[in-house]
C-alpha cells in the first residue's frame, strides 16, 4: 500500500468513526428513553423530560445527516472563487448568534475586512460556523484572531476543551482542505488555514 492509499484508508476510518458516533449515540439515547416510556408508568414531569431528551437527540441526528449531505456536495464545489474573509466571518458570527444569543465573540480589529481567501463564500462561512460552534461548546466567550500572508490563519478559541469527535469540525476541515488549507485542534484552540485569494 503506497502513502496515498494509506492516507485515504485512514481518512475513511476516521470518517466512519465520526459518522457512527454522530448517528449511533442519539439513536441509542432515543431508543432507551422510548423503551422506558413504553414500559413504565412515569410521573408527568419525568415523562416530559424524557420526551425533551428524545426531541433534542432527534434534532442532533438531523444535524448530523445534514452535515453528511454537505460533505457529499462539497466535492462539487467550484474551484477558483475567492471570498472576503471579514464578510464570511461576520455572517458566521451572526448565524451562530441566532442559535446562541448569549455567546460573546471577540473579533480582531478590522475583522479581516481586506483579506480574501480561496473558496466560495458559502463554504468558507460554513467552515467558520462549525469552528465557532465547537469553540462555543467548549464554554465561555470565544476569541478570534487572524494572521495573513500566503496562508491566512483563523484561530478560534473558547474557554474549555474542544471536542473533535463530531462531524462539525470534520466538515470544516474538509472545506479548508478542498480549497488548499487545513484545520488543526490543539490546546483548546482551533486553527483554520485558508489559502490567500
Amino acid at each position: 500500500m503506497d502513502e496515498r492509499e494509506r492516507m485515504l484508508a485512514e481518512l475513511e476510518r476516521d470518517f466512519a468513526s465520526r459518522v457512527v458516533h454522530q448517528v449511533k449515540t442519539p439513536l441509542a439515547l432515543m431508543h432507551g428513553y422510548a423503551m422506558t416510556l413504553l414500559e413504565r408508568d412515569l410521573p408527568d414531569e419525568q415523562r416530559r423530560w424524557f420526551l425533551e431528551v428524545i426531541a433534542r437527540q432527534t434534532h442532533e441526528l438531523s444535524d448530523a445527516l445534514d452535515r453528511l449531505d454537505e460533505l457529499r456536495r462539497l466535492h462539487d464545489a467550484p474551484q477558483g472563487e475567492t471570498t472576503a474573509l471579514g464578510e464570511a466571518l461576520q455572517v458566521a458570527v451572526e448565524r451562530v448568534g441566532e442559535e446562541r444569543p448569549d455567546l460573546i465573540v471577540s473579533l480582531p480589529p478590522g475583522g479581516g475586512s481586506r483579506t480574501r481567501v480561496a473558496g466560495p463564500a458559502r463554504w468558507v462561512t460554513r467552515a467558520l460556523v462549525e469552528c465557532l460552534v465547537a469553540a462555543a461548546e467548549a464554554g465561555g466567550p470565544v476569541s478570534v484572531r487572524l494572521r495573513g500572508g500566503r496562508a491566512v490563519t483563523v484561530t478560534i478559541e473558547g474557554d474549555g476543551t474542544i471536542r473533535e469527535h463530531g462531524l462539525g469540525l470534520y466538515l470544516a476541515q474538509r472545506v479548508a482542505e478542498r480549497f488548499g488549507g487545513g484545520l488543526t485542534v490543539r490546546d483548546g484552540r482551533i486553527t483554520l488555514r485558508f489559502t490567500a485569494g
